[in-house]
């Protein structure tokens, strides 16, 4: 019996990609079970871990899939956000984060989500020092943020993440509250239900001393039916939310008080 020798080299290539294919099913599953821990983590905070050790199990079986790295990188930064009471090992949760975007970044320099979360991790490290002057860390926040949304600026994420930068910037380096108001009014207009915007935009009015507007802004967080990213605004935003409204309400009473 004769046996094409082109079908034979077919088979031959279907044989060797067999696996790859396997593995690479095996962490988007993988990859979907960690999603589902990590986006309900506020019904059990240590979904959180738990769906890390998943996000590594993946990367480990697809070691060419960016996504795990992503979702790695934002698992750290949520993990450093709500679990960690200490300071260092806050700055340890962000410093991972920021090493799974780079890891990102090395496998694919053009990916929007790789900028953002670099950007993001390090500008928690840059917020938890209490410390947004240092010029060197400045010029590499500013670099991914901007790359990020010249790649992606319909990613709702990146855009308020852009105007956060801007307040969160000393003038002096080309911080802007207008330009900070400019992109968060942006970003709720692209997605009203993404709650951490309000939070944000209610700080730059904070910032600005239009009080009414700020608490108004803020006030709105508890108001969305339907936050994009439950998880989020039911553990992080409601939370900074009601902390600026005290800190609002607090300052409405001193200058009424004048």
């Amino acid at each position: 019996m004769n046996f094409d020798p082109l079908k034979r080299g077919i088979l031959t290539v279907v044989l060797l990609s067999f696996p790859a294919l396997l593995q690479a099913g095996d962490a988007e599953e993988l990859l979907a079970k960690g999603e589902k821990l990590f986006f309900s983590y506020h019904e059990d905070l240590s979904r959180i871990q738990k769906s890390i050790k998943i996000f590594e199990e993946a990367f480990q079986q697809d070691p060419k899939n960016i996504k795990p790295l992503l979702m790695l990188s934002r698992a750290w930064l949520t993990y450093a956000d709500d679990i960690p009471k200490d300071k260092e090992e806050r700055e340890q949760g962000y410093l991972k984060g920021k090493e799974w975007a780079k890891k990102a970044l090395k496998m694919d320099d053009k990916s929007a989500g790789a900028h953002f979360w670099y950007f993001a991790n390090m500008g928690r490290i840059q917020q938890l020092k209490n410390v947004f002057n240092n010029i060197i860390a400045i010029a590499e926040i500013r670099k991914h943020i901007l790359k990020a949304y010249e790649l992606d600026p319909k990613e709702v994420m990146i855009v308020d993440g852009l105007g956060t930068f801007y307040c969160e910037l000393p003038t002096i380096f080309g911080g802007s509250l207008k330009k900070a108001e400019d992109y968060q009014r942006k970003a709720i207009a692209m997605d009203p239900n993404y709650s951490l915007a309000y939070c944000d935009l209610a700080e730059t009015l904070f910032n600005q001393k239009r009080y009414e507007e700020a608490l108004e802004t803020a006030k709105k967080v508890f108001t969305i039916e339907r936050p994009t990213y439950y998880a989020d605004w039911a553990i992080w935003d409601k939370v900074v939310a009601e902390d600026l409204i005290k800190e609002i309400e607090a300052e409405m009473a001193k200058k009424a008080a004048r």
